[in-house]
C-alpha cells in the first residue's frame, strides 16, 4: 500500500495532467451525443417485423407514443389542478397529427347509474366526485 502511495505522490503532477487530458476528451465527445429514439432504426432493410410495424402504422395511424407528464406540489385532484389537466389534454388533442389523447381524467363517468360527460362544467361542479372515481379506479387503497 504504502508503494502505491509514493508512486502517486512522486508522479502527482502527471497524473493531474493525464485526467485533465482524459476529462477534456469526455467533455468533448458529451457535445457529441446523440440519443436515438426511433427503434425501428436498429432493424436491418427488410426485417419482417419492421416492415409489419410500417403496414400497422399506414392502416392504423398508430405513430409513437408521447408521454407528457404533470408536476405539481399540490395534488393533482383538486378541482382547479383537474380543470388545468383537463384544458392541457384538450389542447393537446387539438393538435395536428394526434390521434388519441389518455388521461387519468376520463371522458365519461357512471353516476348512480346515469353516465355523464366529463367536461370542465363537470369538474367544476362534481369535482368531489372525479377525486373519488378516479382514487377509486387508480389507486388501489
Amino acid at each position: 500500500m504504502e508503494r502505491i502511495a509514493n508512486f502517486i505522490y512522486s508522479r502527482a503532477r502527471l497524473i493531474i495532467a493525464i485526467v485533465v487530458v482524459l476529462n477534456i476528451a469526455a467533455l468533448a465527445s458529451f457535445f457529441r451525443f446523440e440519443l436515438d429514439t426511433d427503434f425501428l432504426s436498429f432493424f436491418t432493410a427488410g426485417n419482417p417485423k419492421a416492415e409489419e410495424f410500417n403496414r400497422l402504422n399506414e392502416k392504423y395511424q398508430i405513430g409513437e407514443a408521447i408521454s407528457v407528464l404533470i408536476e405539481q406540489d399540490n395534488s393533482l385532484l383538486d378541482k382547479e389542478n383537474l380543470q388545468n389537466v383537463f384544458r392541457l389534454q384538450e389542447d393537446i388533442e387539438e393538435i395536428e397529427g394526434i390521434s388519441q389523447v389518455r388521461s387519468f381524467i376520463p371522458s365519461e363517468i357512471s353516476v348512480r347509474g346515469h353516465i355523464f360527460q366529463v367536461d370542465e362544467k363537470f369538474i367544476d361542479r362534481h369535482s368531489d366526485l372525479m377525486e373519488d372515481f378516479i382514487e377509486d379506479q387508480y389507486f388501489f387503497t
